[in-house]
């Protein structure tokens, strides 16, 4: 999202278009080894939820924007989008301003 300007080449779009996909899939196969090792215990850890839900958001972007161009599409996706920043959250989790900042966006 930070690396989004007017007059984009096709190419950049393409390599952009490209990164994402392969951090959504390390992201997927991340979330996947984690269910198949804790189960169900998974969710019980609210750091997980998180993640998932991300990551399922992800998807829904990625699926969303593959088959429709619809207008109202487009928004829900920038959304979608929006929420995949909150796994700069996680990374900095142990900085009490930044877990304050995250609780009041939630």
């Amino acid at each position: 999202m930070a690396i989004n300007w007017p007059n984009q080449s096709p190419l950049t779009i393409a390599l952009i278009d490209r990164i994402n996909l392969c951090f959504l899939a390390i992201f997927v196969v991340e979330a996947s080894i984690k269910l198949t090792g804790f189960g169900l215990r998974y969710f019980k850890d609210t750091w997980n939820k998180f993640d998932f839900i991300i990551v399922m958001a992800s998807i829904s972007t990625l699926v969303i924007t593959n088959i429709s161009d619809i207008k109202i599409l487009a928004n829900i996706t920038m959304l979608l989008r929006v929420l995949r920043l909150g796994r700069l959250f996680k990374l900095f989790k142990s900085l009490k301003t930044l877990q304050i900042i995250y609780s009041t966006i939630v």
